[in-house]
């Protein structure tokens, strides 16, 4: 082989290894989302009024559907089963909707949500220091109910006084569903469980969203003089200018922040940007809790 073609084929080789480079670069590049030069760039501006940012910002601008849930709820005679098996008859007194036998009360609110209370005594179990413990708990009491307890993940641990409050969010597909969650009171006398959850059937519609530093760079109103503690990207219901609510769940960005106040959670339309103001037809354990959210 002469010098000439060896010459031409290390050039062909080196074009090829670096068009191959190159495709690999872009890959991770779009993988990477945004750059950490601009999250930095993004810390100095917010520090500049006053926001320290103290958790990581999270860098993706990909595109995210809208989640829609199924309409049928759960089944009541399965949960009633599920709790109290042979132990409650159709012909409590009390009702299908509020049931107690002993210390032990389910209270039914409407298809996706109940709340359970117990003593200790009467929960079967010695060991609820932990999330793990408390996980096969209620994988123990809530065996017969068409609940992903698999995609159930510890969100906040907190402690009031000499109760503790462990709650538990719905992840799906990587992203939260800050609807569906299951809250877990324990004192040393009873543990107390709130439950709400929707089945989930699609996320359809796909739309880019908004990156969270460009949100919290345009909420110069709402994010100043305070300490973001955690972001997080998820679902959640609205009711666009007062109305009705919707069925279906848009993707917002979740922003757990302390200021002069206890620690507060907002949420910000991930598609514009604009904040989300609560109102009572929502089912967000977070907004109705006593507790401090943010430590």
């Amino acid at each position: 082989m002469d010098l000439a073609r060896t010459k031409n084929i290390l050039i062909l080789i080196f074009v090829l290894l670096n068009i191959f480079l190159g495709a690999v670069l872009v890959k991770e590049l779009r993988v990477m989302g945004i750059t950490s030069e601009t999250l930095q760039n993004a810390r100095l501006a917010l520090k500049g009024r006053g926001v320290i940012v103290d958790c990581e910002i999270p860098d993706y601008d990909g595109s995210v559907g809208t989640l829609v849930y199924k309409k049928a709820g759960f089944d009541s005679k399965k949960l009633i089963q599920s709790i109290f098996e042979d132990e409650y008859g159709t012909d409590d007194p009390n009702g299908d909707d509020k049931i107690r036998i002993g210390n032990r009360q389910l209270n039914i609110l409407d298809g996706y949500s109940f709340t359970y209370k117990a003593s200790i005594q009467d929960s079967y179990i010695s060991d609820l220091g932990t999330p793990g413990s408390i996980m096969d708990y209620l994988k123990n009491i809530f065996w017969d109910l068409d609940i992903p307890l698999i995609d159930y993940h510890i969100d906040t641990i907190v402690e009031n006084a000499d109760e503790k409050l462990y709650i538990y969010k719905q992840r799906y597909k990587g992203f939260w569903v800050f609807e569906n969650y299951i809250a877990v009171k324990i004192s040393s006398k009873e543990i107390d469980i709130t439950c709400r959850h929707r089945a989930i059937d699609n996320i359809s519609n796909d739309k880019k969203i908004m990156p969270v530093h460009q949100v919290l760079l345009k909420n110069s109103k709402v994010i100043r003089n305070i300490v973001v503690t955690k972001i997080k990207l998820g679902f959640k219901g609205y009711s666009p200018d007062g109305g009705s609510r919707e069925t279906n769940g848009i993707p917002v960005w979740c922003i757990e922040i302390r200021g002069t106040q206890n620690g507060i959670v907002k949420y910000f339309n991930a598609y514009d940007g604009e904040e989300i103001h609560l109102d009572a037809n929502f089912a967000d354990f977070d907004k109705n809790s006593e507790y401090t959210l943010c430590k």
